[in-house]
């Protein structure tokens, strides 16, 4: 599991931020997205990893024009409930590190092995 956060002024900037995250993780089974913005929008997608988005929204709750990212590569393997305590670590991690680190540009992760 991965998650990344940037700020969000609109629809169209979730959406070009969704496609980067889609070039950095081009192997990602699953991104999962949830966003809110200050004029009151707010909206998730799960990426068929049900109930993320759900959860990243909730992680908003108290925040403004901000879309967060978890991306899983994981080769299918089930996790069962424990993945939501994951998603909820990573992402809460992700905000964490955009309200503290100096803006970067999203680099590639080294690539996971398959099993």
């Amino acid at each position: 599991f991965y998650a990344l956060a940037t700020y969000a002024c609109s629809k169209n900037t979730e959406k070009k931020a969704y496609a980067r995250v889609r070039e950095i993780f081009p192997d990602a089974d699953h991104v999962a997205v949830a966003f809110r913005l200050k004029n009151g929008c707010e909206d998730y997608e799960d990426d068929e990893e049900y109930g993320a988005g759900t959860r990243m929204l909730r992680l908003l709750r108290d925040r403004e024009d901000v879309a967060v990212f978890m991306v899983r590569r994981c080769g299918r393997i089930k996790l069962g409930p424990q993945r939501f305590r994951l998603i909820h670590d990573v992402t809460e991690e992700a905000l964490t590190l955009m309200d503290t680190e100096t803006p970067t540009k999203l680099k590639k992760p080294p690539p996971t092995p398959r099993k």
